[in-house]
């Protein structure tokens, strides 16, 4: 399942994540490994990420497959790719969500959230680009039983962001973040690594 956090201002483009996978077996969750990354440096402009459930002969880099050159992929070729592949997997989608952030054509940060709905079985996709209240777009992408608190951990975050002095001090509190969720869900890790661009 996993937990992605998201931050973008107008000079970088950060995400962190729990490194946990896991299955469903025989209709339950079963824990795999500690060492799996979900999140990407695709290019110098772009990081991507990946959470939920994912068949076992699916990548998580696979929207991209049709790349031959990874380092030529646009923000807007990323979101088409990305809502290409989910399109194409519709009938056989469970949980899932897509994260990509970095800089359009312009040199301008912007996320950009896709959204498997399973309720309405709709693909949902919001572009955040920095703004008030705390200049910082922020994306927090949860396990589907805590979908309902992103809010509640976006605040955190942006009260994070307004506290940090530095990157590095940025990275550590969104993995206290992460690790925080992590008690409330287990498919999340206690591991966490984190992707920058600048």
């Amino acid at each position: 399942m996993s937990a992605i956090i998201a931050v973008c201002s107008t000079n970088f483009c950060l995400f962190a994540a729990d490194t946990r996978m896991v299955s469903m077996q025989n209709g339950s969750l079963v824990y795999d490994n500690d060492n799996t990354e979900k999140i990407f440096k695709l290019n110098k402009s772009l990081v991507f990420g990946a959470t939920g459930l994912f068949h076992a002969s699916e990548t998580l880099l696979a929207p991209f497959s049709s790349f031959a050159d990874q380092t030529q992929i646009t923000i807007s070729d990323a979101q088409n790719s990305i809502l290409s592949y989910m399109n194409k997997l519709l009938p056989t989608l469970s949980s899932r969500n897509y994260l990509i952030g970095g800089k359009d054509e312009n040199g301008s940060y912007s996320l950009r959230y896709f959204h498997y709905n399973k309720a309405s079985g709709d693909i949902e996709t919001q572009i955040y680009k920095p703004e008030p209240p705390y200049l910082f777009a922020i994306v927090c992408a949860l396990p589907q039983n805590l979908e309902s608190d992103a809010q509640d951990y976006q605040r955190l975050v942006g009260n994070l962001v307004n506290q940090c002095d530095t990157l590095d001090n940025l990275i550590k509190g969104l993995a206290q973040i992460i690790r925080t969720i992590s008690e409330r869900d287990n498919s999340v890790g206690k591991q966490v690594s984190a992707v920058l661009i600048t």
